[in-house]
């Protein structure tokens, strides 16, 4: 992470960004998304990841996926799933509330890549599917259903992985 910060201060970005929650939403016991709004742009790429620093859990940083693409309006989304003995991720999962402020480090990694069909969007599930739903959201899926090899497709054009998964809960 201290690579990271100096590299941001090379190009002229912070060494973290603020970012104010805006949304938290339980899916269940164990999984929430949190929707940030840093409070200067973030500079990443879909499939990127974050690490994470809260008020809450002092002196502790986790690495989290953002789970989209760049926004319009500057928001970007972490999906949390609560580990058992977890520190942070309990804080985030359980604790945290729209009003409070995170702190994110520079992205990092990823494999920005687009889907393999550029009709259709898939549709994933669990919170490690962040970094695919950021890359596949990149691109307007058309209005074609279909299924292939196992993976669902859904017609959400113009939507994300998140109106997606919110249609279907």
């Amino acid at each position: 992470m201290l690579a990271g910060a100096a590299a941001s201060e090379e190009a002229g970005e912070p060494a973290w960004w603020d970012a104010d929650v805006v949304r938290h939403e339980r899916y269940g016991e164990d999984l929430a998304v949190l929707t940030l709004r840093p409070r200067q742009p973030l500079p990443y790429l879909p499939g990127q990841y974050v690490s994470v620093s809260s008020l809450r859990v002092p002196r502790v940083w986790r690495t989290y996926s953002l789970a989209d693409a760049p926004r319009p309006d500057g928001t970007v989304e972490l999906h949390v799933s609560r580990i058992a003995g977890g520190a942070m991720s309990t804080a985030l999962v359980d604790e945290t509330r729209p009003g409070e402020v995170l702190r994110l480090s520079a992205p990092a990694a990823g494999s920005p890549r687009g889907p393999r069909r550029a009709d259709c969007a898939p549709i994933y599930a669990g919170a490690r599917a962040g970094p695919r739903c950021g890359r596949c959201s990149r691109r307007p899926p058309s209005a074609s259903r279909s299924s292939k090899g196992g993976c669902s497709w859904w017609p959400a054009r113009g939507s994300t992985c998140t109106d997606a998964r919110r249609r279907s809960a």
